[in-house]
């Protein structure tokens, strides 16, 4: 490769040992958020196109739209910034490529040797390589898919392209997320029948911390907003089983209670979490002290029939709040945006109708990625004291008016398919507090920082 002076560069340790790794045909990184997993699978890629030149390989991400939002800025940076390389213009000598947007998404590497195709596909999609001959293939954030199952037929695929080549190989990398494909293949099964470790894989391990070019702030963001137990995942790069026992298992019935009730907030906007529900309208008010950065959850409705009896109790019994502009403001199941079979207006279009303000999203936050997270973090989560890293709480309930909402987050587990299970109907209240968590206290973005100085 053609050494350019454009940027002062250093790769990190554990990138470099991922990236020389040519002796084992499956090779992973798992690491903490911005551990320079991205930058590592591009450099990696790099290396086996230069090591395979004239065949073609591919690089995935958990959905196709992470290409274009997640890979391709980083492919930028390495390609240009370090290597000097631009987009086909015939005139660098230093090295060009093409970025093709479809038929299918790809790079081109134009070698003096000729070129060679990078195909660039979600793991979602993995049919799309069906056909296609690799010598290699990099799949970032391969724990970031939906479920482990996609993540492994994705998997299954790739390596059935696996054809002759000077060095036939395939990559992982990801932030661990539970017990999920890289747990199954490197330490479920990272060992043969004699009980003896496989030769034809290796795994990698690094630190948040490990990456210099990090700020701390944004590591104390992690143990600010997540959990003791996912920060550990987040920031070790640790498996840590995040799906048994309780779902909101940060909740505790002591540390997160409180006796502040709906009077203590005169001044101060409700929020109003609400799920829809046939027969079984549910909703759960909320209010927030910015002073002190506490919410709290004061009161819950599970016995309103449908949207029109909600919209009557809630000008009812929170009339004060009622009579200002934006003083309730809802946090619906966005599914409420779709007239049903027997309405001819939507939930969320009668509630707006009857001057409530209603935040929501196109789709709902997802359950395992955003809702539970958030709630479990404002439950509990770290603060820095003295120097040393303490667990404190930001959500309280009262338990004597939300009963219903209690049970649910103490007795709510997961079902057979790694979700909270729905069976004992526990969920509707849990639901209708996740909306507005999700919304106002979201977890902190996983994009990946540059290694550049």
């Amino acid at each position: 490769m053609a050494k350019q002076k454009t940027k002062t560069f250093r790769l990190l340790k554990h990138q470099v040992d991922f990236i020389n790794d040519t002796q084992h045909r499956i090779v992973g990184l798992v690491g903490g958020f911005r551990a320079g997993k991205t930058v590592a699978a591009v450099h990696k890629a790099l290396k086996l196109a230069f090591l395979n030149k004239g065949l073609h390989g591919a690089l995935m991400e958990p959905v196709q739209s992470m290409i274009r939002g997640t890979l391709m800025p980083v492919v930028d940076l390495v390609f240009k910034q370090h290597y000097g390389w631009t987009e086909r213009s015939g005139q660098n000598p230093h090295g060009e490529y093409t970025y093709r947007k479809s038929n299918p998404e790809s790079l081109v590497i134009h070698f003096k040797e000729g070129d060679t195709i990078i195909y660039l596909c979600g793991m979602e999609n993995y049919s799309r390589l069906a056909g296609k001959t690799l010598a290699w293939f990099v799949a970032d954030e391969v724990d970031r898919c939906k479920t482990k199952e996609i993540a492994l037929a994705a998997f299954k695929e790739a390596t059935a392209r696996l054809t002759a080549g000077p060095c036939v190989q395939g990559c992982v990398t990801s932030t661990p997320e539970g017990f999920h494909f890289l747990h199954h293949y490197f330490v479920e099964n990272g060992f043969d029948e004699k009980q003896q470790p496989r030769t034809d894989r290796k795994l990698y391990k690094a630190k948040t911390q490990d990456n210099p070019y990090v700020p701390s702030s944004y590591i104390k963001g992690i143990r600010t907003n997540y959990t003791p137990k996912q920060a550990e995942a987040y920031l070790n790069g640790d498996f840590i089983n995040m799906a048994t026992g309780n779902v909101y298992y940060a909740f505790d019935r002591e540390l997160n209670s409180t006796k502040k009730t709906i009077q203590d907030f005169r001044n101060t906007v409700l929020y109003v979490g609400m799920d829809f529900n046939v027969e079984q309208m549910s909703a759960v008010i909320l209010a927030h002290d910015p002073m002190i950065g506490h919410t709290y959850v004061l009161e819950e409705i599970t016995d309103e029939k449908n949207t029109e009896s909600m919209i009557r109790r809630l000008k009812a019994d929170y009339a004060h709040w009622a009579q200002y502009p934006k003083g309730i403001t809802i946090y619906p199941d966005s599914s409420g945006k779709s007239a049903t079979a027997n309405a001819s207006m939507s939930s969320i279009a009668l509630l707006k109708q009857a001057g409530f303000e209603c935040v929501y999203k196109g789709n709902n936050p997802s359950i395992m990625k955003e809702r539970v997270p958030a709630v479990n973090a404002q439950f509990s989560s770290q603060k820095l004291v003295n120097g040393e890293w303490v667990n404190t709480q930001k959500l309280f309930v009262n338990i004597e008016k939300c009963p219903v909402l209690v049970k649910g987050l103490e007795q709510q587990g997961f079902g057979p398919d790694g979700k909270p299970d729905k069976a004992g109907g526990l969920d509707h209240c849990l639901d209708a507090l996740g909306y507005p968590i999700a919304h106002l206290f979201p977890v902190p973005g996983k994009g990946s920082i540059s290694v550049y100085r």
